[in-house]
């Protein structure tokens, strides 16, 4: 990620050296993304308003699906629900407009995002289930640019159809192993753990919670590595193992408290 930054940087720089602009509100786009998922978050904030601004003030239309999603998941965790509501309503007018998948995988997983955020688990269902109606299915499943598939596993387990749960996060699996993605291998493995403490495995779900924080930590997503950590300390605390729980809640509410 962060030498994402650093190439992203360089190309905006370029850009603005050489007065010219193509790929500047891409750039913008992506740099927002990966500062969100690095947690510069607002720096994420920064650089998201500034691609959707630029890219419609140049009548990028076609991409402003993506660029309001990569501009929402901030205001999305912090709970700026108003500003989130507005991205995330115009991406879903920009993918209707366009008709194309790539804006409606883009401004679907941002509603998704927002949903998880509000803990709003019926709504990611009624959100993914958009994407899981399209076919062929082009990169609507690439995890590495969408996060959505994770999340809609998630909440599977969440209203307690674990059979579609389990259906759903193997194949999911089965992309992130197959394309090596490790920040989805580290997302597949939290939804296993909090599959698993739902069905009382508890061994087995410590170990994917482990896996999962382990995987987070190497690619430098400090949300999600916290986000894994409260979701370990809700299935320790549901197992009566309120000491363990609490060693995971402390480091998980730092990070939560860094990154407001």
């Amino acid at each position: 990620l962060a030498g994402a930054r650093d190439d992203l940087s360089s190309v905006i720089a370029a850009e603005q050296r050489f007065g010219t602009h193509h790929f500047t509100v891409h750039c913008l786009g992506n740099l927002a993304e990966a500062d969100y998922r690095i947690g510069d978050w607002d720096a994420a904030v920064a650089h998201g308003d500034q691609a959707l601004t630029l890219g419609l003030d140049a009548d990028q239309l076609w991409l402003e699906a993506c660029l309001r999603s990569e501009a929402s998941p901030v205001l999305a965790r912090r709970g700026q629900w108003a500003a989130a509501d507005e991205h995330i309503a115009g991406a879903m007018q920009a993918a209707e407009r366009t008709g194309d998948y790539s804006s409606l995988g883009y401004a679907v997983t941002a509603t998704v995002r927002l949903a998880h955020s509000r803990g709003d688990y019926p709504a990611i269902i009624i959100a993914a289930e958009q994407l899981e109606r399209i076919n062929p299915r082009h990169g609507i499943d690439e995890p590495g640019i969408f996060d959505w598939r994770a999340l809609y596993a998630e909440a599977l387990v969440r209203v307690g159809r674990d059979s579609d749960a389990e259906q759903h996060l193997n194949a999911f699996e089965r992309i992130a192993r197959d394309r090596n993605r490790l920040s989805a291998l580290a997302a597949a493995s939290r939804v296993r753990g909090i599959l698993d403490a739902h069905q009382g495995r508890h061994i087995a779900s410590r170990a994917a919670f482990a896996l999962s924080t382990q995987l987070y930590g190497d690619v430098g997503m400090p949300f999600e590595r916290a986000y894994t950590e409260l979701c370990l300390a809700e299935s320790l605390t549901a197992s009566g193992d309120r000491f363990a729980a609490e060693a995971h809640l402390r480091p998980a509410t730092d990070t939560f408290l860094q990154l407001r």
